[in-house]
């Protein structure tokens, strides 16, 4: 896969990625009704005026997405307006593409192509109901600068992005060149940690009914607390004591492994 710059045959697929980028669950307008509100027609009337820029994701000749900004002034601002030397961006990638990475790989670029045409910082809107997209975002450093009716606006400084980016694409390569058998002992470590905190909490769980027997009976241990808690210290520290090992024993091993298994899996 190549991200490239927009061909200006290409200002249909534009627009396509234009209409998919706005986030309306129910009921969505048609793209020509869409496009052409008053709200939206400032994001591609009379584009390739100075500052516009549009990068494609391109794979086998098929373009998969899109990534794009515009600067707008303070009389006549986007939905993520923050200032008038901000642009603003948006992306959209075809539903048929999704979960494979390439929403990432537009943000870096444009992030990065920006970089080289002296911006100092980028903006956005998204929905906060568009969780893939609002995870993407706030994970190469966007934050929350204000909202716009249902939306939030996000702004990001550049150089806080690129060296997000960079943590993160070291991270990727570290795990893509684990050998098979490093994934593989980290997939065995996440599932003995799952049957080892199942396993507490069985345990304890037989700890606490055995001594609720021995402290009064199946049908009176409830009325006997002092007794039980005696019955339990008296019968089950021991069981009690493994009990809390294997659970915290599972708890470190799946906070240690489920994250990094995690990283690896595709996204938006």
């Amino acid at each position: 896969m190549q991200v490239r710059q927009m061909q200006k045959d290409e200002h249909e697929f534009f627009l396509d990625m234009l209409y998919e980028s706005i986030y309306i669950l129910s009921d969505k307008p048609s793209k020509e009704a869409l496009l052409s509100s008053d709200g939206m027609k400032k994001y591609h009337e009379n584009w390739g005026r100075p500052g516009d820029e549009v990068l494609v994701a391109e794979e086998d000749g098929e373009l998969l997405g899109a990534v794009w900004y515009r600067q707008f002034t303070k009389d006549n601002p986007g939905y993520g307006f923050v200032s008038a030397d901000i642009p603003e961006i948006g992306m959209a990638v075809k539903a048929s593409a999704r979960g494979k990475g390439i929403g990432r790989k537009l943000l870096e670029e444009i992030i990065a192509h920006a970089m080289t045409q002296g911006y100092e910082a980028l903006s956005l809107s998204v929905d906060p109901f568009n969780h893939a997209a609002y995870k993407l975002y706030k994970s190469v450093g966007f934050n929350k600068a204000g909202t716009s009716g249902t939306s939030v606006t996000m702004v990001v400084s550049l150089t806080v992005a690129d060296q997000r980016i960079r943590g993160l694409n070291q991270t990727a390569a570290l795990n893509h060149n684990m050998s098979e058998g490093q994934k593989q002992s980290r997939k065995n470590k996440l599932l003995v940690g799952m049957v080892s905190l199942f396993s507490g909490v069985l345990l304890l769980a037989a700890s606490w009914i055995t001594s609720a027997i021995y402290a009064s009976g199946v049908t009176e241990w409830y009325t006997s607390y002092g007794r039980f808690y005696t019955a339990m210290f008296e019968t089950s520290i021991i069981p009690l004591i493994l009990s809390l090992i294997l659970v915290l024993y599972g708890i470190v091993l799946i906070a240690g492994e489920a994250g990094i298994w995690q990283s690896e899996k595709g996204e938006y």
